[in-house]
């Protein structure tokens, strides 16, 4: 969410489509599958897609500098969520041969909610500077009396 405050959505939206693309990628690098003509076609007609989608939507009414920055950042946050996903997905591939799918979903998603929370606890200190984790007690309004 934080990169869609430097891109589109239409650009945020072109890269998670990549995710199957880049895991597949990462494990054959990793010798975890082996490349197939099936896997290669399909990996290139994706790639070709998303540059296509990209080239056909790119929005020519920025030019100058500090937007061009932001498309950037904006581009980066998203590669590096699109990868981190990908790895998630190549690296809990092991788990399942070990572990029922609900207990890899179940230790999926309480990561991902920990740090859900924690960084939402940070952002939430630093957007305001001297105040508490509680955003002065209006981030629970049904569970804190502000009276």
């Amino acid at each position: 969410m934080l990169a869609l405050k430097y891109i589109s959505p239409t650009m945020f939206s072109i890269f998670q489509p990549s995710i199957p693309c880049i895991a597949t990628v990462i494990s054959i690098f990793l010798k975890m599958e082996t490349l197939t003509s099936l896997k290669a076609i399909g990996i290139v007609v994706a790639v070709g897609g998303a540059i296509i989608a990209d080239v056909w939507k790119q929005d020519e009414s920025s030019g100058s500098d500090t937007a061009d920055n932001g498309v950037v950042i904006g581009t980066l946050i998203v590669i590096c969520q699109v990868v981190g996903m990908a790895c998630l997905i190549v690296f809990s591939k092991p788990a399942l041969d070990k572990y029922p799918p609900p207990v890899v979903t179940l230790v999926y998603y309480a990561i991902g909610t920990g740090y859900t929370i924690v960084l939402s606890a940070i952002f939430a200190y630093t957007l305001r500077p001297g105040g508490n984790l509680l955003f002065f007690l209006r981030c629970l309004p049904y569970v804190v009396n502000n009276d």
